[in-house]
């Protein structure tokens, strides 16, 4: 299986603030390149008129990219062996599967997969062709601007349904998650509304106590958005969200694996305490990031981290250099992103 990354603004000059569709997918065609085989654009709180213009341009970018698989499978016709290792077919859907109507069927390329050096988990390190693009990452923006770390405070709105229903009519079914911050008044409510819509739900950009991320997770909401980053900080009499996610066994915790976002001790923490089935590396990359890495942290004027600075199969790479257990890593960064966003495993044939 190859790499999902469900979290990632973008890359190269490229991001998710457009309403191009052809931006998007060029942003794709930069992450195929690095190695990566499948991608959630990641849209950042905004207007909500901003957020639907730039959802826009990803699902422009997504009917664009199923158009040009339908046009190669009609051109393979009666070939059972190209239809099956094209990536994005709905025909030999056997690799991974996505539920959800409105979002297109994902096969792994076969080709991407028998690459050099490539294990048996996949450590892709580069790809000839475009991520296909899974659906929609909304961070928020429905967070708390006491810690709105890299993001626009600005933006960020209190939780309310009618709010939520007018930021996201007509995406609903290539919404794939949302990040809330569950302590604000309404969060809870507007989690259940989310996940009845079928969205998955994370928490994060957060001051959450223990008792305000278990009260999320009774919710709905079933994952943490960039473990510790834009969160409240572990106290020894008040763990909160950081704790609750690490301490619960059926929370999925996004973790940047580059080496500004997390001390090498916090991560062997989070590996020595979560159930790697949980884990889920994720790149959080920014159009200032370049592929496969870039030589320094991605900040501001005042060293606040804008976002990764590793694509994910570079992020994926560093970890087995530091010691990581190859196939561990590589679960992380496919198995487990993929069964969080709900969809059916398998390999290819």
């Amino acid at each position: 299986m190859g790499l999902i990354d469900i979290h990632t603004h973008g890359m190269e000059g490229f991001d998710t603030r457009t309403a191009s569709g052809k931006s998007v997918l060029e942003m794709a065609r930069l992450y195929g390149r690095a190695g990566v085989e499948c991608i959630v654009p990641t849209i950042y709180p905004a207007s909500p008129e901003t957020m639907r213009m730039n959802m826009e341009a990803v699902r422009r970018a997504m009917e664009m990219q199923r158009g040009a698989v339908d046009a190669e499978n009609t051109g393979n016709a009666g070939n059972t062996d190209n239809a099956v290792s094209a990536p994005g077919s709905a025909a030999g859907m056997s690799a991974i599967g996505i539920p959800a109507v409105g979002i297109p069927a994902v096969g792994i390329s076969a080709a991407r997969m028998s690459a050099a050096g490539m294990s048996a988990i996949g450590i892709p390190v580069a790809g000839t062709s475009a991520a296909r693009i899974l659906g929609i990452n909304l961070e928020g923006p429905f967070l708390n601007p006491a810690r709105c770390g890299a993001l626009d405070a600005a933006s960020f709105l209190a939780p309310d349904e009618k709010l939520l229903n007018a930021l996201v009519s007509g995406f609903e079914g290539i919404i794939r998650i949302i990040t809330v911050a569950p302590e604000l008044d309404g969060a809870p409510a507007l989690i259940a509304a989310i996940c009845g819509m079928g969205i998955t739900v994370s928490m994060g950009h957060s001051d959450a106590s223990w008792s305000d991320a278990e009260a999320g997770y009774r919710a709905g909401a079933r994952g943490a958005t960039h473990l510790f980053n834009a969160m409240r900080g572990l106290h020894h009499r008040q763990p909160g969200l950081a704790g609750f996610a690490l301490m619960h066994p059926d929370v999925y915790v996004e973790v940047i694996a580059d080496p500004f976002h997390l001390h090498p001790s916090v991560l062997d923490m989070v590996f020595k305490l979560k159930d790697h089935r949980r884990i889920i590396i994720v790149s959080d990359t920014v159009k200032e990031s370049m592929a496969p890495s870039s030589t320094d942290g991605i900040k501001d004027a005042a060293g606040t981290l804008q976002g990764g600075c590793m694509a994910l199969p570079r992020a994926v790479k560093r970890l087995v250099e530091m010691g990581y257990d190859e196939a561990d890593v590589g679960m992380c960064a496919s198995e487990n992103p993929a069964r969080y966003l709900g969809m059916t495993l398998g390999m290819t044939a």
